[in-house]
């Protein structure tokens, strides 16, 4: 507890002690209330019924529901367990988190996403309790945590967003908490702050294990900025060490557990695998580096985020001028015992050069390096926000945030979807019902399902997620049709066709994008012709550009 003289000389320092300030907090928590409450009952409301598209959300999903349906019989701390040590590609915590909600909530897409906003949050709060400890101004650490919610890429109707159920939003987050709480070590100075970093790097290397490779070269970077400090140079490196014994010992046995799926997926699945080619674009350096640093400012930044922070910097200027700090308050504004600026930097060039040496390329990844482009933007601002005198701070935070929250209102009041595309959805979900239906009634245990091009909405992977959604009743679809991206074998396909019970065909619209797509649109009059004589059409889909019909066996029970 604080004594009188301590907190008199708080006040007289200008500074906010959160202890003492707990009106602070609550205001903070209401913000990120009303944040919540938006996304979930507004924003998520027009994604939560479509059916999973964008396709790799479908194998998260499907790990978290099939995953909490086993904990209802192994109990909760088992089926946790599982779900950490399960052998994974790409990371390990979103069916942990997922089962841990689902058994309070319940299982529904609604909950699944409610995670990314919920990691979200803890990003803000880490950003704003940073900017309250360098500031010391409540203003200054509202403006830094309200920013980020007119960041473009986690409310865009796109991969990769808070709407999408798979690792890149939470990777997004959790990075943008590591970033924060590197910032908190005073260069490796404290004790503290360096094991806060340790735990927050094991966090995300659990939650997406490929930025392994980002944090290697960060750690690389944080030792070359440690041993260029002017004192106590080996306290700073034993602290570093620390956190890096930290990270090592909390994801290190998640990592032993899955080295060889990780192993295949990533360095065969991606550089030399026959995929690896057909993913590949092919780009040199410079070509890469150009299209890593269009995608990131126009999908990621957005428009939104550089003009608001433009209005905050005005404002801020223009304030400086009128009325600057007193001169007790410019005597203890925020003067940095460190350079702040460098660990912004290397989270975000750490990323960008692993990503430019990839092979394969994927704009939706590339939001990693935001949390890092966002600090630095901050930091800034606040040279110019901070020496303001209080009371302006106090206006330009008020209309900062409240610009804010107004964009993320309209962002997420906003229905993406357009009539052509919810018609579709609908009739979707309909197709999905009658399939479940129609397999209970011929009593189907591993109901068979066929399409003749690769699709997010058609196939067996993606019935059992729309099923167990509507239904909440897992069925075991087998996809026998694709079997993946390649061309294959045509006995291969006709085989496969001829010992499917649903199959979906289609009878109009483009080639499709992959090489399987396009060797069954060469069959597409053969196949659609064998259909017509042997299986039982029972309805017709349209999708934009696209028409689609659904056939059955007609020896269903």
């Amino acid at each position: 507890m604080d004594t009188p003289s301590n907190a008199l000389k708080n006040k007289m320092r200008g500074g906010t002690d959160p202890r003492a300030k707990p009106a602070l907090w609550l205001g903070l928590g209401l913000l990120l209330l009303l944040e919540f409450l938006v996304f979930d009952k507004i924003g998520s409301r027009h994604q939560s019924w479509v059916y999973p598209r964008w396709n790799d959300q479908i194998q998260y999903l499907s790990e978290s529901y099939y995953g909490f349906e086993h904990t209802k019989t192994v109990g909760l701390a088992t089926g946790l367990r599982e779900a950490l040590v399960n052998p994974s590609a790409q990371g390990t915590l979103h069916d942990f988190w997922a089962i841990l909600l689902f058994w309070f909530v319940g299982p529904s897409r609604s909950a699944a996403l409610s995670l990314n906003m919920l990691a979200f949050l803890a990003w803000q709060v880490a950003v704003f309790a940073l900017a309250l400890r360098q500031t010391k101004s409540k203003s200054a650490a509202f403006v830094a945590a309200a920013l980020l919610l007119t960041l473009r890429s986690g409310w865009a109707d796109e991969p990769g967003s808070a709407f999408d159920f798979r690792l890149d939003w939470f990777a997004v987050c959790t990075m943008g908490i590591a970033l924060a709480a590197a910032e908190n070590t005073d260069r490796f100075q404290r004790l503290g702050g360096a094991i806060l970093f340790g735990l927050a790097t094991a966090l995300v290397l659990l939650t997406r294990f490929l930025t392994g490779t980002y944090f290697f070269l960060i750690y690389l970077a944080f030792a070359t900025w440690v041993l260029a400090a002017p004192e106590n140079r080996v306290r700073r490196l034993v602290n570093l060490l620390i956190s890096a014994l930290i990270a090592f010992a909390v994801a290190g046995p998640i990592f032993w557990i899955n080295r060889r799926i990780v192993f295949d997926y990533y360095l065969i699945g991606h550089f030399t695998g026959p995929e690896s080619a057909l993913r590949s674009p092919n780009m040199g350096l410079r070509r890469s580096a150009d299209w890593l640093f269009s995608h990131v400012q126009s999908m990621h930044v957005g428009t939104v985020y550089p003009w608001l922070w433009a209005i905050a910097l005005v404002a801020a200027s223009v304030g400086l001028l009128i009325r600057p700090a007193s001169p007790r308050e410019k005597n203890f504004r925020f003067v940095p015992r460190y350079p702040a600026l460098f660990p912004a930097l290397v989270f975000f060039i750490a990323p960008a050069i692993i990503l430019i040496l990839h092979r394969q390329k994927s704009e939706y990844v590339l939001g990693i390096m935001i949390p890092g482009l966002a600090a630095a933007a901050w930091l800034l601002l606040q040279r110019f926000l901070v020496p303001c005198g209080s009371r302006t701070r106090a206006y330009i935070a008020a209309g900062v945030v409240s610009l804010c929250f107004g964009c993320f209102f309209v962002t997420m009041k906003h229905d993406p979807h357009s009539g052509e595309f919810t018609a579709s959805a609908r009739h979707v979900a309909t197709l999905a019902d009658y399939i479940a239906k129609r397999s209970a009634r011929a009593k189907l245990e591993h109901p068979r399902v066929a399409v003749d091009r690769v699709t997010d909405c058609l196939d067996a992977q993606v019935l059992r997620v729309i099923c167990y959604e509507r239904q909440h009743r897992w069925i075991p679809f087998i996809m026998t049709l694709p079997t993946g991206i390649e061309a294959q074998d045509p006995a291969l396909y006709w085989e496969r066709l001829h010992h499917s019970d649903f199959v979906f065909l289609t009878e109009e619209g483009d080639a499709g994008a992959w090489p399987y797509d396009h060797q069954l649109a060469s069959l597409r009059a053969e196949t659609n012709a064998w259909a017509e004589s042997n299986l039982k059409l029972v309805d017709e889909i349209a999708f934009p550009g696209l028409r689609m019909a659904l056939f059955e066996r007609p020896d269903l029970p």
